[in-house]
């Protein structure tokens, strides 16, 4: 009977949150992801010792389910992992894999590709990571609202990779028709802001035309439509 009872909650658990567990290592994080197979939300944050075993494990035994996968500060994932999880978790709509800094371009590409509909990502301080992490997520994730990759200011792993070019191509990606990306978050990196790049943004802010009228009036079939994503801003300000 205790091992129905456990079976039942461990059936019903949606939410694993262990952020800041230091002493928890990847036997704990395994056992519980072959055991509840219904995770939506999972923070595994700060956990410094998992590796991707961890990652892997939940991606396979929970991957339909999965939305929320926050690694910040787990250092020791790598690609193999994020790769796993763009498999196994086409569902997925936050990420944040925040210092998890060997991670490449390959991995973000990966989430991006197979993960469209991604509202949220932040890939901060990822030195590897170059123009190419932006122009996959522009390229293949509709949805986004929100991207992080901020840079710190003294970096072990070398100057930043990113380049204007970056910019340009989020300011494209708000202006798409449909687009909701409204908070950039690209602090740190140096030399982003060429007159290219100041001009793409200024256009990104500029609000978008009205819709023409419907062609045979206000119909139910013509009403609506139109509104892009162009009036938000390419950096959100802070007061």
């Amino acid at each position: 009977e205790s091992d129905e009872l456990d079976e039942f909650f461990a059936m019903r658990l949606r939410t694993l949150s262990v952020s800041g567990c230091v002493r928890l290592t990847d036997a704990s994080i395994v056992s519980v992801a072959q055991s509840c197979h219904n995770l939506a939300t999972v923070d595994l944050s700060q956990v410094y010792d998992l590796t991707d075993a961890s990652v892997v494990a939940l991606a396979s035994n929970c991957g339909p389910h999965l939305r929320s996968l926050k690694l910040s500060r787990c250092g020791r994932i790598t690609d193999y992992a994020i790769a796993a999880v763009a498999k196994c978790c086409p569902g997925l709509r936050s990420v944040w894999v925040d210092d998890c800094y060997g991670l490449t371009d390959a991995a973000i590409d990966a989430l991006a590709r197979n993960c469209s509909l991604l509202d949220s990502i932040d890939m901060s301080h990822c030195a590897k990571l170059t123009n190419e992490s932006i122009f996959s997520v522009c390229a293949h994730c509709r949805r986004l609202h929100r991207i992080e990759m901020k840079f710190p200011q003294t970096s072990l792993g070398g100057p930043s990779l990113l380049t204007s070019d970056a910019v340009i191509a989020l300011a494209e990606h708000v202006r798409q028709p449909g687009a909701v990306l409204r908070f950039i978050d690209l602090t740190g990196h140096p030399r982003l802001l060429t007159p290219e790049a100041s001009k793409a943004i200024a256009l990104a802010e500029q609000p978008s035309p009205p819709s023409p009228p419907p062609l045979f009036g206000n119909t139910e079939d013509n009403a609506g439509g139109g509104g892009g994503g162009g009036g938000g801003d390419v950096y959100e300000r802070h007061e």
